[in-house]
């Protein structure tokens, strides 16, 4: 019996760890709007230990472009990157990532200018790993990235933390999808209806003209 007891005294961290996880899929998995999602995970993943985390997304228009989203500063707050793209070919990591591969885990040195963004640095050759990258991939679409790292201090990502960032790009992939799907079919909804609305304003102005005019 104490050793039953011990037993879940000792896996008791792993249990509330696994919990967490689950609330952070949870909650950015709730969220309707796709950008919004990436906007709570980013705070879930800065609750399960990462330093820094963004999300860079596909561009429909331009399957050569990636752009930012929510990002972490060397301070630890949130910043905007919606404005920034970048040409999918510059992130070396994502290569591999966007043509099938799952994860992409590196060791890097912090730049000594904070204006450095993290993707472009060099691998250090050794030593375990300080940053990830994993696919965020919806019925083999694919729809981004998820980006941590543990740069600020330096500390290691542990293989928890990796199968934790795996599990809730699964999840969160599917609802940016869904959101996708949802906001596609809005816009397509709001197109028929405007063009429903201008066949009734000119059947309505037809209406007035003069029978003369009409023929």
């Amino acid at each position: 019996m104490d050793q039953e007891g011990g037993d879940i005294d000792r896996h008791q961290p792993l249990v509330q760890f696994l919990s967490l996880v689950r609330e952070v899929a949870a909650d950015a998995a709730a969220q309707a709007d796709p950008d919004l999602c990436l906007r709570h995970l980013r705070t879930g993943l800065i609750r399960l230990g990462f330093a820094r985390a963004g999300f860079w997304v596909t561009v429909p228009e331009d399957p050569t472009l990636l752009r930012g989203s929510w990002g972490t500063d060397w301070d630890g707050s949130e910043i905007d990157e919606h404005g920034v793209t970048q040409l999918l070919n510059a992130f070396y990591d994502l290569l591999p990532i966007a043509s099938g591969g799952r994860i992409f885990t590196s060791r890097r040195s912090r730049p000594a200018d904070p204006t450095v963004p993290a993707h472009v640095n060099i691998n250090l050759p050794d030593g375990p790993p300080n940053q990830a990258s994993v696919a965020l991939r919806a019925d083999g679409i694919f729809l981004g990235i998820i980006s941590v790292d543990m740069l600020p201090g330096d500390r290691t990502i542990n293989p928890e933390q990796l199968a934790a960032l795996e599990l809730v790009a699964d999840v969160v992939a599917v609802a940016i999808a869904r959101g996708r799907v949802v906001a596609s079919l809005g816009a397509a909804l709001e197109r028929e209806r405007g063009a429903r609305l201008d066949a009734e304003q000119l059947e309505k102005r037809a209406s007035f003209l003069p029978e003369a005019s009409r023929q």
